[in-house]
């Protein structure tokens, strides 16, 4: 999964990883570990950066995620656990 999204001032990139996941995918994680390393690449003309973290699973959200509200097939291909 590769949540996308922007650092707000004054987050760390840790806390902008978790409330990435929380606002698109729905669902509540824990950090366990920064894999290490950077992935480059260009998007819409523009340079990118991944980050690769390994996320914990720790309960889901009771809002719909934001995915869900702009992409509304999906809701009925994956689990209504929110």
């Amino acid at each position: 999964m590769v949540p996308g999204g922007h650092i707000e001032l004054g987050e760390t990139v840790e806390t902008a990883v978790l409330r990435e996941v929380s606002e698109e995918v729905g669902i509540k994680v824990d950090m366990v570990a920064d894999l290490g390393g950077k992935i480059r690449y260009q998007f819409e003309g523009k340079e990118a950066e991944l980050q690769p973290f390994l996320l914990f699973e720790s309960g889901y959200l009771k809002e719909e995620p934001l995915l869900i509200r702009l992409v509304p097939w999906l809701r009925h291909q994956v689990d209504k656990r929110w």
